[in-house]
């Protein structure tokens, strides 16, 4: 996918890189205003008694609602007379749990 982008944009590969690092510290840095899993033990009992009450499951400290999370993105294709750029939309459903 670098090398897309590359060839894309019209850049160097370390220019990709940076900016792909640069990207990821950025969403990185907001998950704490986002995720917060439970600290100790006791916090994660009282979490999971909550969990239980709400819906009999056992021992969960954590879920993610299953949202689908669309994403908008360019999709790179070869064709005969080279490279095509498309506009693509990728969903992605998100559902986990986190158990202790």
């Amino acid at each position: 996918m670098q090398l897309a982008m590359v060839d894309l944009f019209d850049v160097s590969l370390p220019t990709v890189c940076r900016v792909e690092h640069r990207v990821s510290e950025a969403i990185a840095s907001l998950l704490p205003d986002f995720i917060h899993l439970p600290v100790n033990r006791e916090e994660c009992e009282t979490v999971s008694r909550k969990f239980f009450n709400i819906a009999e499951f056992p021992k969960v400290i954590g879920v993610l609602d299953g949202t689908f999370v669309c994403l908008s993105c360019l999709l790179v294709v070869k064709t005969q007379k080279g490279f095509a750029v498309k506009k693509k939309l990728l969903c992605i459903k998100c559902a986990d749990n986190c158990e202790c």
